[in-house]
C-alpha cells in the first residue's frame, strides 16, 4: 500500500505553532565530553591564575644567576599563557548541548568561551555549511562558527541526519562511453 502525502503551502509554520508546548526549545543533543571539557579547563586555567601569582614570589626570592631566573621564568611564563589557550582552541568548537526551536525551526548550540561561560550560537538550518573535507575537530560551520557534534549523541537522528545535510538529493554525473547518466 503507498500513502501520498499532501502539503499545502505555509502549513509547516502554521503547524509548529500550533504545535508549540510551554518550552519552545527543545534539547536534542547532550555533548559526551562535556563533563571532561569543563574540568580540564577549570584546571588548566586555575593553574595559570596561580602560576601568575607565584612568579612575582619566586623572582623577588630567587638567589640564582640573573639569567636561570629568566629562563626558568620564560619557561614557566610560556606554559602558564600557551596551556590555556591550546585547550581553548580545540574546546571552543564542542559543543555541550544543541537544542531546537521547533516554533522558529531554528537551533541553538551551546559551547564554552575561554572562561568557561556558555557562548549560544543561533542558527538555521539554511546557515549550515558542511566542509567537503572536514577539518581537525570541525564537523560543520553554522554562521562560519566552526561546531563540533558526535553522531551518536542526539536524542533523534533525524536531526544530526538533518545538520549534515543527509535529508538533500544528491546529483551524481558520470560520463562513460560517450554516454551521460544523471542520477537525483
Amino acid at each position: 500500500m503507498m500513502c501520498l502525502q499532501v502539503t499545502v503551502p505555509g502549513t509547516n509554520v502554521l503547524s509548529r505553532w500550533c504545535h508549540n508546548n510551554v518550552e519552545s526549545e527543545k534539547e536534542i543533543y547532550n555533548g559526551i565530553l562535556s563533563t571532561q571539557i569543563k574540568l580540564v579547563k577549570t584546571f588548566s586555567l586555575t593553574t595559570s591564575f596561580i602560576g601568575m601569582a607565584v612568579q612575582p614570589v619566586l623572582w623577588t626570592y630567587s638567589t640564582a644567576n640573573a639569567a636561570v631566573v629568566v629562563g626558568a621564568g620564560a619557561f614557566l611564563g610560556f606554559f602558564t599563557f600557551v596551556t590555556p589557550l591550546l585547550i581553548h582552541s580545540f574546546a571552543k568548537k564542542y559543543v555541550t548541548k544543541l537544542y531546537y526551536n521547533q516554533v522558529e525551526d531554528k537551533y541553538t548550540a551551546v559551547v564554552y568561551n575561554f572562561f568557561l561561560k556558555p557562548k549560544r550560537v543561533e542558527f538555521k538550518i539554511t546557515d549550515v555549511v558542511v566542509p567537503e573535507i572536514p577539518g581537525p575537530f570541525c564537523t560543520f560551520k553554522a554562521n562560519s562558527v566552526p561546531l563540533f557534534v558526535e553522531g551518536s549523541a542526539f536524542h533523534d537522528p533525524w536531526h544530526y541526519g538533518k545538520l549534515m545535510g543527509y535529508d538533500k538529493y544528491v546529483s551524481v554525473s558520470v560520463t562513460c562511453c560517450n554516454l551521460s547518466v544523471q542520477a537525483y
